[in-house]
């Protein structure tokens, strides 16, 4: 254990002194390791030294004549605590606020004060302007890239949709931080010159310290102030409801998008080592997966006062997947991409023939075309329904009903259909769920994608139907 872990982890520990005596004996062990350390020894050798840290913490409050498992209270009071020590520490900071508000008021003129106040609130007015209005623009984006997606075939254009869209957010919420802090960081840093104090003013600050230190070790049987609570506090409530909410509602859904990402990225570097050409996806992943990181992570630390960010990784994601987004890009256009089945599967035609002495009615209810094809070789009153589908795949029927009758709000749109019976058709078909079929067609297009080819392997699913007829004929089909 390093020499600041293990001080923390004290100071931790004897949160039940004041924090005057806490200090005091925090100091006394930092300079005891100091001073092990300039004698050669190391901080982990200097610290292990100490012994067991829980029982050296017992024996420290057994002096102070406190029972060392006080601090075994339920976790609710330790996050009430807490919330107390926030809401101290805030209602403290704006009360400096207020009076170095007061003080300029007094010695500055009124006005600017006043234009200090309406600058700020005009500024917040401005910035949720500014990133409404910018939320026009990605919709744009977003519905340009869905429509040059939607050129792509499945499973490809799902894919590059997903990609795309979080590729949309990662950079909106990227975008919108960077113009909030624009607006707002002159506000939170203060002036190096206003840090600046006279030396006299440091000087006298320094021998008033170490001589409250020097009245503090003295009183070595000084008793202990405890403060007991009798229950939390309305304010510690509210904090802890509202970090509730912040991790159900907005660090949960991160967390999953995050974990969603990573895999994404395992999934394409799988692929790029199969032999597929994914460089462009692998870095367009990687770079959205450190912004999503990065973004929870600054939500997590603003929500449970964590400390500061870094905004190191929030440019080096962005730079990952500009690079990303330009060899994916090369990537889709070099991909040749062809409107027709794979080649290693074939469509069968089973063709069913007809006789009808009425109007046909032929409803296609199936995933695919339907389409009149006129061949006068055939007799008069006859017809054929051709079927074109893959027959591995589904099991595909015809049901025909010869004295059908349209009733209902059917009639009601079209009282033409109910004027007399039709020579009714329609179709039912069963999708075989064939493990051995969807894995033929996996390994298939992992093939052609190392080939730079992209088959359209929905088309294995539709079932064309052409009805052909000679030209009387054709008269009396009609299809919706």
């Amino acid at each position: 254990m390093s020499k600041d872990e293990f001080l923390k982890k004290l100071e931790k520990s004897l949160e039940i002194l004041n924090e005057q005596e806490r200090k005091d004996i925090i100091n006394e062990y930092k300079d005891t390791i100091s001073e092990k350390v300039k004698n050669g020894q190391t901080e982990e050798e200097a610290v292990k030294d100490f012994g067991n840290l829980d029982e050296l913490v017992s024996s420290i409050l057994d002096a102070y004549k406190i029972d060392p498992d006080y601090n075994k209270e339920s976790q609710i009071d330790k996050i009430t605590m807490e919330g107390e020590k926030l809401i101290k520490k805030g209602a403290d900071h704006l009360t400096r606020m207020t009076k170095d508000f007061a003080n300029k008021i007094k010695e500055n003129d009124t006005e600017v004060n006043l234009n200090l106040a309406f600058e700020i609130i005009i500024k917040i007015f401005c910035t949720l302007f500014i990133l409404g209005i910018l939320t026009f623009p990605f919709k744009f984006f977003k519905n340009l890239s869905f429509s040059l997606a939607n050129t792509f075939f499945e499973p490809f254009s799902g894919l590059v949709k997903v990609i795309l869209l979080v590729l949309l957010i990662a950079l909106y919420f990227g975008v919108a931080f960077l113009i909030i802090i624009a607006f707002f960081k002159p506000y939170f840093t203060k002036d190096k010159e206003e840090k600046k104090e006279p030396e006299e003013n440091k000087e006298a600050k320094e021998n008033k310290e170490k001589n409250i230190e020097t009245k503090n070790l003295n009183n070595e049987n000084k008793e202990v102030k405890i403060i007991q609570r009798n229950g939390p506090t309305v304010g510690s409530v509210f904090m802890t409801l509202l970090k509730i909410w912040v991790t159900i509602f907005i660090l949960l859904p991160l967390f999953f998008i995050d974990v969603c990402i990573i895999l994404g990225l395992i999934f394409s570097i799988f692929y790029w080592i199969k032999g597929i050409n994914l460089l462009g996806l692998t870095m367009l992943t990687l770079g959205i997966s450190l912004l999503f990181i990065w973004f929870t992570i600054v939500i997590f630390n603003l929500t449970f006062s964590k400390g500061k960010v870094s905004i190191i990784p929030f440019f080096i994601g962005s730079l990952v997947t500009a690079f990303g987004v330009l060899f994916f890009i090369d990537m889709i256009t070099n991909i040749e991409y062809i409107n027709e089945i794979p080649p290693k599967f074939k469509l069968e035609t089973v063709t069913q023939e007809y006789k009808t002495d009425k109007k046909v009615y032929i409803n296609y209810n199936l995933n695919g075309n339907i389409t009149k094809k006129v061949n006068d070789k055939l007799k008069d009153n006859e017809f054929q329904i051709k079927l074109i589908y893959d027959k591995d795949n589904a099991s595909i029927g015809i049901s025909n009903d010869k004295n059908y009758k349209f009733e209902g709000y059917i009639c009601e749109n079209n009282s033409s259909l109910c004027d007399e019976e039709y020579n009714y058709f329609s179709f039912y078909h069963n999708y075989h769920d064939n493990y051995g079929i969807a894995k033929e067609r996996y390994n298939d297009f992992i093939d052609n994608l190392k080939e730079n080819k992209i088959y359209n392997y929905s088309k294995l699913d539709n079932v064309d139907v052409e009805v052909v007829a000679n030209t009387e004929t054709m008269k009396l089909i009609e299809v919706n």
